[in-house]
């Protein structure tokens, strides 16, 4: 029996619901993964979708992560400076240096959030955008073109939401015509962010803005994370997320 390309799309829901993903994909390919507005606007494309919203469903119902939407967790607002000043070696010290010697400051898109939590996708897409430097940090993904890649692999194998398959696939698309050395490199941040991802729980269900003061091994540790960076992977790895 042939394989029947359209047989999803029968229906009038799912036809229009996968019309709105290509039509998003076509025009889509620079979102930012930093900024709030960006993923709720993606989302709420994705999240129309059979498949979105069967991925969302999984994550939910992941005890972790479950147990983190009931209790409505929020974490106080980011202190960079405050950060600075922990502990060699710990999470918090290492996460505001980084980002301060890079000249980011996520209070310039944390302070002022006109998106209330109104149901679990709200809450989960708040958490994915709260986590997403601190797992820069854990991972070691740089903030580069491909360490962006290989960060959305990585959460992409972490908690299957398709947001970050996305993300990776216009990436993907738009570095189709690279050489064959870049595109190696290309796939290398894809397959070390697979490899990491798959080995974790969720990362979106750990409060580690209560533990900044850890040092960052002991994190790495709970979440199976290597402590040592791979040198091979230097072209998307920060080295200085490590010790």
């Amino acid at each position: 029996m042939r394989f029947d390309p359209w047989a999803t799309l029968t229906d009038t829901e799912g036809y229009i619901e996968s019309a709105f993903v290509i039509k998003k994909l076509t025009r889509g390919l620079n979102m930012n993964p930093h900024f709030l507005q960006d993923l709720f606007s993606l989302s709420e494309t994705l999240y129309k979708t059979p498949r979105g919203k069967k991925q969302l469903n999984w994550l939910i119902e992941q005890p972790e992560m479950n147990a983190l939407i009931q209790e409505q967790w929020r974490p106080e607002p980011i202190d960079l400076d405050q950060l600075s000043k922990m502990p060699e070696g710990s999470l918090g010290k290492i996460f505001a240096t980084n980002l301060l010697e890079e000249g980011f400051d996520p209070k310039e898109l944390t302070e002022i959030d006109p998106y209330p939590i109104n149901s679990d996708r709200e809450y989960l897409l708040h958490r994915n955008w709260q986590t997403h430097d601190i797992l820069h940090t854990l991972t070691g993904f740089n903030v580069n073109t491909l360490g962006e890649l290989g960060l959305q692999a990585y959460s992409f194998a972490n908690c299957r939401q398709p947001m970050h398959l996305f993300i990776m696939t216009a990436t993907l698309f738009k570095a189709g015509d690279s050489n064959v050395e870049a595109f190696d490199i290309i796939l290398s941040a894809i397959m070390r962010g697979f490899t990491l991802g798959v080995k974790a729980p969720p990362l979106m269900s750990f409060k580690f803005e209560e533990g900044w003061d850890r040092p960052i091994s002991e994190w790495r540790e709970q979440v199976n994370l290597p402590n040592e960076p791979s040198i091979k992977d230097s072209a998307f790895m920060r080295l200085s997320d490590f010790l």
